[in-house]
């Protein structure tokens, strides 16, 4: 268990695997919550960008609450000493947008799936596949 100073509290941190893990001794009680994981994330090694090379984004999970810690919370006022902290990265389901002409956009602003022009439909439209239709003819 990590040790009361007068300067700072103590915390266990882990990432979301549980392999790696950091003792932080005084922690300054002042320090927001955001420069905390900017500090533990130098520490621990953990990745910056996600495999496509986009920039991950780290939050803390605060085990004895369940709860998300914000990144401007002050560490003395969210945190009690010995406290288990552990770095969860934010995960994009899908990582794409839609902009304003209706394309299909990722994280870096690039088009995506875009053919002859025209934007790819919603994720919540059916795709057909072609039919042979006959030919009407008069």
């Amino acid at each position: 268990m990590a040790e009361t100073t007068a300067t700072g509290i103590g915390l266990e941190v882990s990432d979301v695997s549980g392999q790696k893990t950091a003792l932080v001794h005084d922690m300054p009680t002042d320090a927001s919550v955001g420069e905390l994981i900017e500090g533990l994330l130098a520490q621990m090694k953990l990745p910056r960008n996600d495999v496509s090379g986009r920039p991950l984004t780290y939050h803390a999970l605060l085990e004895r609450e369940g709860r998300h810690l914000h990144a401007s919370e002050v560490v003395g006022e969210a945190l009690h000493q010995g406290d288990k902290v552990i770095l969860q990265p934010n995960i994009d389901a899908g990582g794409c947008r839609i902009d304003a002409s209706g394309a299909r956009v990722d994280a870096g602003g690039r088009r995506i799936g875009v053919t002859d022009g025209r934007p790819l439909p919603s994720p919540n439209v059916a795709i057909e596949p072609p039919r042979n239709r006959p030919v009407l003819t008069t």
